[in-house]
């Protein structure tokens, strides 16, 4: 641990090794004084001291940013979708390998997938819903292994590995993209877009970055949702938090309508490409003219009706009218023209 400091590692870096070693140690049978081996790894406070610049590191990615990854970092359509999936989906980079297509269930109401993560791991498993934009681009993914051949199954990968599409029995052979595999294609993308290089704050050390290579995904999914207001239990539970939400997790039951609805505030600022941003708020405008509308012609129809009624009860106002004026000529209490009628007192007496 003192040699990973001493090499300027992170030090959420640093507490990644520590947990595999205390796995280790544990699953071995021994005993570390683990809170004196935890005081090596520096704080969050001091590594900011060290950086000298603290307040800029760990960031989120930008739109901006994501969308010069996906076009100008990524060469293919499978790296385009793990960038989509990590952004707009708020999924973990480990979660793509293991996904498989049975996993990703495409709605009713709206045609959005739901992906579940994690499916077959009962302690972490959970749900989150694709956006328009990375619906449409695994559709896109799909359609191009059908087109080479490749029998997709419910058990098949959805992310996999690069394989020789004039080979049919390797198309039919699809295996998962490794963990290495996927560090090694989001390594390649930043690389190719040139955005999020090293910060070099430690010439003798590996160069730190602005944000976290993977993690900032994640950090832009959220952060949007906060944005969008979206309802804490719900972010919480579609990145797959379940310390954060305390009790509620083995309490809360919320339907999975409800959490589409309560997510959807957020697809116009999840959605990364400009022109996709654009049609979103075009539709939304839309639906609100149509909604509008359809308010404007129900008052319009509303006003109709009490018109309509209105005049029906002029009329029956008027029939009734002439009657009593009928039956007041018959019994001379309707004035003729030029003499003025008795006052009821006066038939009354």
């Amino acid at each position: 641990m003192e040699n990973l400091a001493g090499q300027g590692r992170a030090r959420m870096t640093l507490e990644v090794h520590k947990s595999a070693l205390f796995y280790f140690f544990e699953m071995n049978g021994i005993v570390l004084n683990k809170r004196k081996i935890s005081r090596f790894i520096p704080s969050q406070a001091q590594e900011n001291d060290n950086d000298n610049d603290g307040n800029d590191l760990d960031r989120a990615y930008t739109v901006e940013e994501i969308h010069r990854i996906i076009n100008e970092g990524c060469s293919d359509v499978r790296s385009k979708l793990m960038v989509m999936l990590m952004a707009s989906a708020g999924m973990r980079v480990g979660a793509l390998y293991d996904l498989r297509v049975g996993e990703l269930v495409k709605l009713d109401k709206y045609p959005l997938y739901m992906i579940s993560v994690y499916a077959r791991d009962r302690s972490a498993r959970h749900y989150t819903f694709a956006t328009p934009e990375c619906t449409e681009l695994i559709d896109v993914y799909l359609d191009y292994r059908r087109r080479l051949g490749e029998n997709i199954t419910e058990k098949s990968p959805l992310i996999r590995e690069m394989f020789d599409n004039h080979n049919p029995f390797i198309i039919n052979a699809p295996r998962h993209l490794s963990p290495r595999m996927s560090q090694i294609v989001l390594e390649q993308v930043l690389k190719r877009s040139g955005v999020n290089q090293g910060l070099g704050l430690r010439p003798k050390a590996r160069a730190r970055r602005a944000i976290m290579r993977s993690h900032g995904f994640r950090k832009f999914f959220i952060t949007q949702m906060i944005k969008a207001k979206v309802d804490y239990n719900t972010r919480e539970f579609l990145v797959g938090h379940k310390v954060a939400r305390g009790l509620d997790y083995n309490y809360d039951r919320t339907s999975v309508e409800d959490r589409l609805e309560e997510w959807r505030k957020a697809i116009p600022l999840l959605t990364i490409d400009p022109s996709q941003r654009l049609q979103t708020k075009v539709k939304e405008l839309e639906t609100g003219m149509a909604q509008e509308i359809a308010r404007l012609n129900s008052r319009v129809q509303l006003q109709e009706e009490w018109l309509d009624k209105y005049h029906k009860y002029r009329e029956h106002s008027v029939d009734l009218l002439n009657e009593m004026k009928s039956v007041l000529e018959k019994n001379g209490l309707w004035p003729k023209d030029g003499i003025k009628a008795k006052s009821m007192t006066d038939y009354d007496r």
